[in-house]
């Protein structure tokens, strides 16, 4: 059940996040597992995603933008979340604080 929590929790910020637009977004709302999605760059052996990471080098950006949704807390292995070089508004870092509060996990790094 965790991982059908974590692929719904990931979907949802796909849509939230406008993952159509992304300049990359192989993999995202297939069938194929998470771990293979362009952008999780880390899952335990049990295939729960730790760590993901949406930025490219040079400038560039994926073309992130909108919301952080709530329904990340599902992602309760997540140790790493970068979306460095993106367009994500001030209010995204208010919500991801939020969101990851309760409980933060200690080994949990977020970078803009």
């Amino acid at each position: 059940t965790l991982l059908w929590e974590e692929r719904f929790a990931l979907a949802v910020f796909y849509y939230a996040t406008t993952g159509d637009g992304w300049s990359n977004n192989d993999g995202w709302m297939t069938a194929a597992g998470v771990c293979s999605w362009i952008g999780i760059d880390g899952c335990n052996a049990d295939d729960s995603v730790t760590k993901i990471a949406l930025t490219l080098p040079y400038g560039n950006d994926y073309g992130l933008v909108g919301d952080l949704p709530d329904e990340l807390r599902a992602l309760t292995n997540l140790e790493w979340l970068q979306f460095s070089k993106n367009s994500l508004a001030y209010r995204v870092r208010l919500s991801c604080y939020y969101l990851f509060t309760n409980p933060l996990p200690l080994a949990l790094q977020i970078s803009w």
